[in-house]
């Protein structure tokens, strides 16, 4: 994972910024690409997992943001519980819950692998309004940014890619990041097979 921030020319990459963009589908704030990862909740968006992941010593905080019918909801609602009862690892561990979230997505939708590799090995990136560091800004014909999201992404594209050239399906088996106490309603967050 690079951290420095790079420049991107906007005519040479896979931007997203809104869902019905050509790849908006990359987005976490996207619907259409809900999973499981129990039986009883149907999670809307990886935006939703995420957030409820920040909150894994408080179930019902958790099911409050999943509950939400869009990732952007599900951000209003963990907002006035970050101060009070983000775990405390969170800031350490936020990448390894993205890229959970992100191959969660994969594991559950071929459209959205298919989007990964329609992309071939340009860059994917993230156009953001104000995060230069998930996503990048735009200057005048240029992103500008660390992209960690394009970033996480791209690995994806990559591994998938991988897999489908080895005859192999790993990507459909999903386990949680080795974190303390990664709780998902008061157990364990489960390793889903599909």
């Amino acid at each position: 994972m690079n951290f420095e921030s790079s420049t991107y020319n906007i005519a040479d990459v896979c931007f997203f910024s809104k869902a019905q963009e050509e790849w908006g589908c990359f987005g976490n704030m996207t619907g259409g690409f809900p999973f499981r990862l129990t039986e009883d909740t149907l999670i809307p968006s990886t935006e939703n997992l995420y957030q409820a992941m920040r909150f894994t010593e408080y179930p019902d905080i958790q099911r409050k943001i999943i509950a939400q019918k869009s990732g952007y909801s599900a951000k209003l609602v963990s907002k006035p519980h970050r101060n009070t009862h983000t775990r405390a690892d969170f800031e350490e561990h936020k990448l390894e819950i993205m890229r959970w979230c992100l191959q969660l997505k994969l594991a559950n939708h071929k459209s959205f692998g298919d989007a990964l590799l329609k992309t071939d090995d340009k860059a994917i990136v993230e156009k953001s309004h104000k995060d230069a560091w998930w996503g990048t800004l735009l200057r005048g014909d240029t992103l500008m940014g660390i992209n960690i999201l394009g970033q996480l992404l791209m690995e994806l594209r990559d591994q998938y890619r991988q897999e489908l050239a080895a005859g192999t399906t790993g990507y459909k088996t999903v386990t949680p990041p080795n974190i303390p106490n990664f709780n998902y309603f008061g157990d364990a967050a489960p390793v889903i097979r599909k």
